[in-house]
């Protein structure tokens, strides 16, 4: 499991509660396969196997930091079923302390932001951030990368910034070509700079204090 963007509003709420996935499609040929292994989960790679992931992503030359959230084509999330219903309404009874330990986590997190490599998280305008995922945007490319290594050195599962700039999406280019002329600089450098980790509810105080120890320390 995962060590797990605030919106901007006062109160933020999504991502609270984890549910399992189900459904079912049979296929004897094999792009087909890969096809619908890439549209039943948003467009992405990560369901499918490692060789058709890399050829893939040597195809499109793709890095394996970036590939985590690049979507080929349009995709769906259609997935949930009665059992799913089921544990979402049942974690109701269990949201707001879903949502007051996101937004402790939160707090430490920001707090401990090492500005040598990092941008500041401005957050004082929100009154309650409960964020299913902590975002870190670097000063340089170097930082990033150092940041990056750091982070995975310690087993700390981390992803590009959902989406960055969506002018990179591989279904954006096939759908809309002309949209590549359009200068998108904040986008841009999120999707440069950026990276997350996850906040999870569960995380132990030893836990959030491993996380705290790399945000602040950047070996």
């Amino acid at each position: 499991g995962s060590y797990g963007l605030a919106g901007t509003f006062s109160f933020y709420v999504g991502h609270h509660m984890s549910t399992i996935e189900g459904g079912m499609v049979c296929t004897d040929d094999a792009e087909l396969n890969v096809m619908l292994r890439i549209v039943r989960n948003h467009g992405l790679d990560r369901h499918l196997s490692l060789g058709d992931q890399e050829a893939l992503r040597k195809k499109h030359n793709l890095d394996d930091f970036y590939a985590r959230y690049t979507f080929y084509t349009h995709g769906y999330n259609l997935r949930p079923t009665e059992i799913t219903g089921f544990l979402g309404l049942n974690q109701l009874n269990y949201i707001n302390d879903i949502l007051n330990n996101r937004n402790a986590n939160f707090l430490k997190f920001a707090s401990a932001v090492n500005k040598n490599y990092f941008m500041p998280i401005r957050h004082k305008h929100i009154d309650f951030v409960s964020n299913f995922a902590f975002p870190l945007i670097c000063k340089s490319r170097s930082a990033l990368q150092k940041c990056v290594n750091s982070f995975e050195k310690r087993n700390i599962e981390i992803r590009p910034i959902v989406s960055g700039n969506m002018l990179y999406q591989l279904f954006m280019k096939d759908y809309f070509p002309l949209l590549e002329r359009i200068d998108l600089p904040n986008a841009e450098k999120i999707h440069n700079l950026g990276f997350y980790f996850g906040n999870n509810p569960d995380l132990t105080e030893e836990e959030v204090q491993f996380v705290i120890d790399t945000i602040s320390t950047v070996v």
